[in-house]
C-alpha cells in the first residue's frame, strides 16, 4: 500500500512536465511552469523516497520524472541568447530594480541604502501612496524622478542621479501602468522601461498579466528602438514560463541574467537561490547594451530585494 502514493506522485510529476506544452493556454499549467524550480526539488525528494523502497521500476520512474523536469528547468529558453557580457570594469553604469511590494515600512531602510550605496539609476515598482508621498525626500541623492513628469495613478517610478529628459506612462490594462524614462547617464543615454503586471493569482488575473506583458513589451520595443535601453521591473513570470520568452522576444531585449537560474531569494545562496525562491524581478537590455554582472542588494524589509546590474550602454 505504501507504494501507491509514491507511484501517484511520480505520475503527478510527469504530468507537471507535460503541462509545459499547455502553459500559454491554461492558467494552472502556467502556474506549474512558473514553479518549475519547486517541481524539481519535489522530484529530488521523491527520488530519494523511492530509493528507500529498493523497487527498481519505481526508482526508474522517479528518475525519469526528475530528468524531464530538470531538462525543462535548464532548456525552457533554449535558443534565446543572453545579453553580451563584459568585464565589470568595462561596465561603468549600475542600474537597480526594486519591487517595493506596497511595503511602507521598507522606505526608511531603502532611503538609507540609496543615499549610502545606491546606483545611478533605480527602477521602482508597486509603489504605495506612502512611498509616492515620500520619494521627494530623496531629492538630495536622486534629484531626478520620472514621476515629476507624469500625472495620474502611476505606481512605478525611475530615480536617477543624472538628468531625465523625458518620461512617459502607458496603461496596457486598466489596473496597471508601465513607465519609461529617457536618462542621460554618465555612461551615455539610456531608456529605462519599468514593467509591473498583475499577479496571476486567478485565471482572470493571469489573462490580465499576459495581456499586459504582450502590450507593454511592444511599447518597450518602440521606446527602445535604435537606442540603448533597459526593460526591467517585477514581471510576475519566471524564466521557466513560455511567457518570459515571449516577453523578451516582443520587447527585442536579452536577459542580463542566467536564462535558467537567475538570482533570486536569499543572497547568500547566490544563483542557487533560484531553486528555493521565485525569480520574478528581471532586467533585460537591447542588443547594444552589455552586462558586467548582477548581484542582489540588501534585505530592506520587504518580500523582494533590489537587483543591481552593471551595464555598458
Amino acid at each position: 500500500m505504501a507504494l501507491i502514493p509514491l507511484w501517484l506522485l511520480v505520475l503527478a510529476l510527469l504530468a507537471a512536465a507535460a503541462a509545459q506544452g499547455l502553459a500559454r493556454e491554461v492558467w494552472l499549467a502556467d502556474l506549474v511552469a512558473l514553479s518549475r524550480n519547486l517541481v524539481v526539488l519535489a522530484a529530488l525528494g521523491l527520488l530519494a523516497a523511492c530509493l528507500v523502497t529498493r523497487r527498481l521500476w519505481l526508482v526508474l520512474a522517479a528518475g525519469l520524472a526528475l530528468a524531464v523536469n530538470v531538462a525543462l528547468l535548464f532548456n525552457a529558453n533554449a535558443g534565446l541568447r543572453p545579453a553580451d557580457g563584459v568585464a565589470p570594469a568595462q561596465a561603468p553604469l549600475t542600474v537597480a530594480t526594486y519591487n517595493v511590494g506596497w511595503e511602507d515600512a521598507a522606505f526608511e531602510p531603502f532611503a538609507a541604502w540609496a543615499r549610502r550605496d545606491g546606483p545611478e539609476v533605480i527602477a521602482l515598482a508597486e509603489l504605495s501612496d506612502g512611498w509616492r508621498q515620500r520619494l521627494p525626500e530623496l531629492v538630495d541623492a536622486y534629484p531626478y524622478r520620472a514621476s515629476r513628469r507624469l500625472e495620474g495613478d502611476i505606481r512605478q517610478d525611475v530615480l536617477s542621479r543624472s538628468p531625465i529628459r523625458d518620461a512617459a506612462a502607458y496603461r496596457p490594462v486598466p489596473s496597471r501602468s508601465a513607465v519609461a524614462a529617457s536618462v542621460e547617464t554618465l555612461a551615455g543615454p539610456l531608456e529605462v522601461v519599468v514593467l509591473d503586471p498583475p499577479k496571476p493569482k486567478s485565471q482572470a488575473e493571469w489573462r490580465a498579466r499576459n495581456a499586459y506583458l504582450a502590450l507593454a513589451a511592444q511599447w518597450a520595443s518602440q521606446r527602445g528602438a535604435g537606442r540603448p535601453a533597459v526593460v526591467t521591473g517585477v514581471w510576475y513570470v519566471t524564466p521557466w514560463s513560455p511567457t518570459f520568452r515571449d516577453t523578451l522576444t516582443a520587447a527585442g531585449v536579452a536577459s542580463v541574467q542566467s536564462l535558467s537560474l537567475p538570482l533570486a531569494g536569499p543572497g547568500a545562496l547566490g544563483r542557487v537561490g533560484a531553486l528555493v525562491a521565485q525569480p520574478l524581478d528581471h532586467l533585460a537590455v537591447t542588443p547594444t547594451v552589455a552586462t558586467g554582472g548582477c548581484a542582489l542588494g540588501p534585505d530592506l524589509g520587504g518580500e523582494h530585494r533590489p537587483l543591481l546590474c552593471r551595464l555598458r550602454p
